[in-house]
């Protein structure tokens, strides 16, 4: 008895005739509990409990429930049940309710209520009068999709009445025919997708809105399906991998440069021991190339030209494709880019450079999606600084903007037409290498650590076209934080035209930051209604793989050509080819 009076005085604190009311009722509970009262009260206590237990008892009833929306809602769409109590006692009773799911036993704990009702396990209400029939709801919302049968048992706050008998309602969770698109998503975007066209349907003022919900609520299940396809903006989702793509392809070109400066010039008179020669990475310090070359110093006085200011230009090319998810729609893709600069040796241990670069980036949809079409203008910073002859670090800062064009095809039964949006961006990227060399023997063994940060800003933009299916997009921003851990094995052979250097490279990279994005998009005819497009969270660790081909000439010209992919990324797969030159002068 301790227990529920706490209990009921808790949950009716407001309302202090409500704990009498539940005191008085619990101790004639007791009392009718009672059979060996003491000697000096039993005939009073037999007396009392006869009078209170034969009196006192209730009858509840419920009514029917009602069930707002009525059946064939959705997962997550909120339902209200009203249920009404009503008892023949006319100082009326107190009672509780517990919620069961024929197939889930006690779910009192998914619903919630208003007052007069509190909840511990089950929900204890107020006061029902047989003149004043308490109404109550409930608001459920479920997670699943099928029928549900729920079942509310309105019982007695001690024995004081007697029990309602059970009252069932079936719900049923999933869309309603005709506009209920819904009940054929396919994907995250899909889902959100359907959701607004089943709001907006039943109020948009939009004549080119309201026949297209015509269309879509004669279609049959399959062809809702593929309508949706059709409709969902899966496309949008690429514009920030995009950003981040062409970001990387600068910063990888400049790295390309960076690495091909370790030869270090003549002219400035710094020891032969000193100096690196390098291609895409691959260093080895010339004093142990005159050794292995069998050309002496001479070769290496031909290949290090005396200069100190050095023009490059390298390219990339990055293509592959992107595996359909529940999030995004697949896609193939290629990145082609190009960067030229120049740079100028300070000292023995100082170099810094800027140069200009330029990508571009296609990308198809699977199953006729549209296309995504973008290029980018970057101007890059860079530097190298040697804390030893075999132990340096390398910078770089770049910064760009970023174009896109994108068309979406909607094509389902009943409607063949495209959208075109253009938007911009802007983005920033840094990035820094610590690399140290270890000799063994002809062979160079270099273990690295990069750092990589990109921040890119989408512009928002409106589509044109679509009859009606146009979208209005919200600016987004993406982010990436990554490192890559790394180790890089060369070895330099001499040729009578120079030399040539071999290498591969393995680097162990992990994503820090890039999460999954909502991006808001409304449609164009109607934007009273907003949905959230979700993108993928980025793969956290992957390994990326290389191998190259440098090549060193007489008077300060280099070139190289290398190959890599990225292993252990759940649904990219993708190559790069990396190519480029230098000279001095």
């Amino acid at each position: 008895m301790g227990f529920l009076i706490k209990q009921n005085l808790k949950t009716n604190g407001r309302h202090p005739h409500l704990r009498v009311r539940i005191y008085i009722m619990n101790t004639i509970m007791e009392i009718c509990k009672i059979r060996r009262p003491s000697q000096h009260y039993a005939l009073l206590f037999a007396l009392l409990a006869t009078f209170i237990c034969t009196s006192t008892l209730a009858n509840l009833s419920v009514s029917a429930i009602t069930q707002t929306p009525d059946n064939n809602v959705w997962p997550v769409q909120p339902i209200t049940y009203s249920i009404t109590v009503s008892t023949d006692l006319p100082d009326g009773v107190f009672f509780n309710i517990r919620i069961e799911d024929a197939n889930r036993n006690n779910i009192s704990a998914e619903f919630t209520t208003i007052a007069p009702c509190g909840y511990n396990g089950i929900f204890f209400c107020g006061e029902a009068f047989s003149g004043s029939p308490l109404t109550l709801q409930f608001s459920w919302e479920p997670s699943f999709q099928g029928s549900a049968t729920i079942t509310f048992h309105v019982g007695c706050s001690g024995t004081s009445c007697v029990p309602a008998a059970p009252v069932t309602v079936t719900t049923t969770i999933e869309p309603e025919p005709g506009n209920g698109l819904i009940r054929t998503i396919l994907n995250d975007t899909q889902r959100a997708t359907a959701e607004t066209l089943d709001k907006l349907c039943a109020d948009t003022s939009s004549e080119t809105l309201i026949s297209q919900c015509s269309n879509l609520s004669s279609l049959s299940d399959s062809e809702i399906s593929i309508a949706l396809n059709q409709i969902a903006p899966d496309e949008v989702t690429a514009q920030g991998s995009n950003s981040i793509s062409v970001t990387t392809t600068q910063l990888t070109n400049v790295r390309s440069r960076l690495a091909s400066l370790r030869s270090g010039p003549s002219k400035t008179r710094f020891a032969l021991k000193g100096i690196m020669l390098a291609m895409n990475g691959d260093t080895l310090p010339a004093g142990l190339l005159a050794d292995s070359s069998g050309f002496g110093s001479g070769l290496i006085s031909s290949l290090i030209k005396d200069s100190r200011l050095g023009l490059f230009m390298s390219g990339r090319i990055n293509f592959g494709e992107k595996d359909s998810t529940s999030r995004e729609s697949g896609f193939d893709f290629e990145t082609q880019g190009i960067t030229a600069g120049l740079d100028y040796w300070y000292s023995s241990k100082l170099v810094m450079g800027a140069a200009l670069g330029y990508a571009k980036t296609s990308s198809d949809f699977n199953e006729n999606g549209g296309n995504l079409d973008s290029t980018a203008h970057s101007t890059s910073f860079y530097g190298s600084y040697y804390l030893r002859e075999d132990a340096y670090i390398d910078w770089i800062a770049s910064f760009g903007k970023n174009n896109f064009s994108t068309r979406r095809t909607i094509v389902y039964s009943g409607v063949n037409t495209a959208t075109g949006g253009d938007t911009s961006g802007r983005q920033l990227g840094l990035s820094s290498t610590a690399t140290i060399d270890y000799r063994m023997g002809r062979l160079l063994i270099s273990p690295y650590i990069r750092v990589d940060y990109v921040n890119a800003d989408i512009k928002g933009y409106r589509e044109t076209g679509g009859s009606g299916l146009a979208l209005a997009i919200a600016k987004q921003q993406t982010k990436s934080f990554a490192t890559a851990l790394a180790v890089r094995a060369s070895q330099a052979i001499s040729q009578r035209w120079g030399v040539l250097v071999p290498s591969a490279y393995v680097e162990w990279e992990h994503e820090f930051k890039d999460d999954g994005r909502l991006i808001t998009a409304r449609f164009v005819e109607d934007p009273t209604v907003a949905f959230s497009i979700p993108t993928d969270a980025p793969d956290r660790d992957y390994f990326k793989l290389g191998v190259a081909l440098a090549a060193t000439f007489p008077r300060g010209k280099s070139a190289y050509i290398s190959f890599a992919t990225i292993s252990g990324q759940d649904t990219i797969t993708s190559a790069t080819i990396d190519l480029g030159g230098r000279m001095e002068f």
